[in-house]
């Protein structure tokens, strides 16, 4: 037998490896969640579809575990001395197409949004953009607030300062796009998205599975997972049991924990972090029954949140007067006791010809005991003098649409904040205007003062001082009546590495989770 000499051995090894690479499985993720409505971002309103879309899109900007800002597409910023323009200097990317991103794709991301008669959040929330309602209105045939100086780099000119515009922009619907792809493809574009973000979409099967695969042209490089699956869950009283089977089966690497007692699972460990999210009952205040501000009063007075909170799981601790979600600052409110028979006085006044007052409530209930929670409630107003009756719709996607369009006389809700700062989701709830997300119709020219003072104040101590005369004008006109907060939990497998969870539950980083082999 010859001597093999040192390069020839170097070859070997490299081929040996080269054949152990090919033949090891890709490192896939694999998760669970609701099917998503759509995953383009203009068109995203619900954490299903944020949970995808972030991972296929990337923003001018993200924020950390800790909700501090971090470059993402912007590499570098410089704001202006009075605080009203930005220039960005983006980092070099690729969208999943191929196209390097550049910052004519800003531009037309933030037309998309503003375009004639877009109704999401983000139109409002943009509007700060010099020239945004003149193109809105068709009036101007461009945005004049933002300028392309160059490929890679892009001003924004506000019409006055806005505080939190870099958290902004952090959100998952102000992901950057390919204009032309998504102008081209239209509505198809939420079912065969093309972003920058570090994994790029593969395939959507329709109640089974959505696949993503690596993109090693993401602003922050490629991730250390070959890809993403999201296991696709029905929106009904099965889920509990259907995500139990997926972890304890090994068919996923981590997934939500299903509300109430969480069982122990061998090979996972149960992790939980504060979300930024505060659950409502909402009312229609324009039009139908709780138009009339007594109804929305006596229903505050006559709700025991603490009983309803214990029939839907819910621990007593996370309860909550505030809108605000506790994890921003602000002064904490105590939960009042309820008061029946005001409730009950209140009830009588509104009743017309004899017949006691009618609410219809809109809900989802995946789960028994949030049907027989309601169920209670019920029972609970009608002994007060209201008649709620219950419609159960069948998946949050068709409720939103329901509160959206202003076809809901009142609803449970929640509001979950998706980028690190509570003034821009509160003026997408309560901002007065005639149409978007408002579905609670309100109209309030001192809360339009104060979302606005909000919007502009930078000082820590004055913002929480706002925040609570909000909190307390919600607690007057009754717009809603806060519930309870939410801490998340989530089964993580214990051979995943580098999983950190963050407030946001749906959207945390993945970049460096990676999958070691799994014991057999």
């Amino acid at each position: 037998m010859g001597l093999m000499t040192r390069p020839s051995l170097l070859l070997g090894l490299a081929a040996v490896a080269a054949v152990a690479a090919a033949a090891a499985p890709p490192a896939m993720l694999r998760t669970a969640i609701g099917e998503p409505a759509t995953l383009d971002p203009a068109r995203a309103r619900t954490a299903y579809d944020y949970a995808v879309v972030s991972r296929v899109y990337s923003r001018l900007v993200d924020s950390d575990a800790a909700l501090d800002l971090r470059p993402a597409l912007a590499r570098t910023w410089t704001v202006s001395e009075d605080g009203r323009t930005y220039t960005f200097r983006l980092a070099p990317a690729r969208f999943h197409n191929g196209r390097p991103v550049e910052a004519r794709d800003v531009a037309g991301t933030f037309e998309r949004l503003l375009a004639a008669g877009a109704s999401g959040p983000y139109a409002e929330l943009l509007s700060v953009i010099e020239g945004a309602r003149a193109f809105s209105q068709g009036q101007a045939p461009t945005l004049s607030g933002v300028r392309v100086l160059g490929p890679r780099e892009v001003e924004v000119r506000l019409e006055e300062p806005y505080a939190s515009f870099l958290s902004l922009l952090t959100a998952p619907s102000l992901s950057i796009v390919p204009a032309e792809e998504a102008a081209r493809a239209g509505a198809a574009f939420g079912r065969a998205p093309i972003g920058s973000g570090p994994f790029r979409f593969e395939s959507w099967e329709a109640g089974q599975r959505i696949v993503l695969v690596a993109h090693d042209g993401a602003p922050e490089g490629r991730p250390a997972a070959d890809g993403l699956t999201f296991v696709l869950l029905p929106q009904s009283a099965s889920v509990p049991a259907r995500v139990m089977e997926l972890v304890t089966s090994g068919a996923v690497d981590y997934a939500l924990v299903p509300p109430g007692p969480a069982q122990p699972v061998p090979g996972f460990e149960i992790r939980s972090h504060r979300e930024l999210a505060v659950f409502y009952i909402g009312f229609n205040t324009s039009s139908g029954p709780a138009a009339d501000a007594r109804l929305r009063r006596a229903f505050r007075l006559g709700l025991d949140r603490a009983v309803f909170a214990r029939r839907m799981l819910i621990d007593d601790s996370l309860l909550t007067d505030s809108i605000i979600p506790d994890g921003f600052p602000r002064t904490p409110r105590a939960v009042p006791a309820p008061d029946f028979e005001r409730a009950r006085r209140l009830f009588k006044e509104l009743a017309a010809d004899g017949r006691r007052p009618r609410l219809r409530l809109d809900y989802t209930a995946g789960r028994q005991e949030i049907q027989d929670a309601f169920v209670a409630m019920a029972e609970h107003f009608a002994a007060l003098g209201l008649e709620l009756v219950l419609n159960r719709r069948a998946n949050l996607n068709e409720l939103t649409a329901l509160t959206e369009a202003g076809r809901s006389e009142a609803w449970f809700g929640g509001m979950q904040a998706d980028y690190p700062n509570p003034d821009g989701l509160l003026r997408a709830m309560f901002r007065s205007r005639t149409q978007g997300t408002n579905g609670f119709r309100y109209r309030s020219q001192a809360m339009d003062e104060l979302l606005d003072r909000c919007r502009r104040t930078a000082d820590p101590r004055e913002r929480i001082r706002l925040f609570s005369a909000l909190d307390d004008l919600v607690a007057k006109d009754v717009p809603v009546v806060p519930l309870w907060g939410r801490t998340y939990r989530y089964y993580v497998g214990e051979h995943v590495q580098g999983l950190e969870l963050s407030y946001f539950p749906f959207h945390f980083p993945l970049n460096r989770v990676s999958l070691l082999a799994r014991p057999r």
